[in-house]
């Protein structure tokens, strides 16, 4: 049984791309295309968002899922600033 098609928005994403952004959802959107979009998924689609946006050295960021109309995710996204380090001895 095919799941409705879903479609996945980004709302305040920075110098994080949504290329990037796509790229790390990828296992998440391919669960949530198949199996159908719910507050769950959504959650964890921020959860990982969040996860990666960390990994690149925004370390304050904050992610939040919203479902639209039953079948749009749309992540809202704080950036915040990148954490770069000083000089290293």
């Amino acid at each position: 049984m095919m799941a409705d098609a879903q479609t996945l928005v980004f709302e305040g994403l920075g110098r994080f791309t949504k290329k990037d952004a796509r790229a790390a959802l990828d296992d998440q959107w391919k669960e949530i295309e198949k199996k159908g979009l719910t507050p769950s998924r959504a959650n964890d689609a921020a959860y990982f968002l969040k996860l990666a946006l960390r990994r690149e050295g925004y370390a304050d960021a904050d992610v939040r899922s919203q479902i639209v109309q039953g079948s749009v995710l749309k992540l809202i996204v704080n950036e915040a600033a990148p954490l770069l380090l000083g000089e290293i001895s």
